[in-house]
């Protein structure tokens, strides 16, 4: 072979292009919830995933919900509330925690779990979503919180 360098130069530059045309389905990023961080103390953890991930704006997602009681329960709401501090925006869902999760009352140290489904529309490009499970006196039992 006269040019070995050119053989060589080939090959790196193939294999670069096969890797770069390998689509990333496998860094897909799915929204995490965290801990919501601006009461004090930190009210205990739910566990919420979304379907479809990434919400899309005027398609109903379903939150699915779940958590272990930290106090009893006898009555409560859920709420879901999505807002963006630049624009004002905001939309709120809540529901009977009761009717929702099918278990009221719920005994402290109690799992439970249920699903809700709701229908955001006109979403910011950016905005912050809030679930919660509060009783009638606004008093957080659990929550989390994310960014999007």
């Amino acid at each position: 072979m006269k040019h070995p360098i050119f053989s060589l130069f080939f090959v790196l530059v193939a294999t670069v292009s096969a890797i770069n045309a390998i689509p990333y389905g496998l860094s897909k990023r799915t929204t995490q919830f965290g801990v919501c961080g601006t009461i004090s103390p930190l009210p205990p953890l739910l566990d919420v995933s979304i379907s479809p991930d990434p919400i899309v704006s005027g398609t109903p997602v379903t939150f699915s919900i779940n958590g272990t009681a930290p106090v009893d329960i006898l009555s409560a709401n859920a709420g879901i509330l999505f807002f963006n501090d630049e624009a004002k925006y905001y939309k709120t869902f809540h529901d009977d925690f009761c009717k929702l999760s099918n278990a009221c009352p719920v005994k402290s140290g109690t799992k439970f779990e249920f699903k809700y489904t709701v229908d955001p529309t006109d979403l910011p490009d950016s905005y912050t979503i809030d679930v919660g499970i509060l009783n009638l006196d606004i008093k957080l039992f659990m929550c989390a919180t994310t960014t999007v």
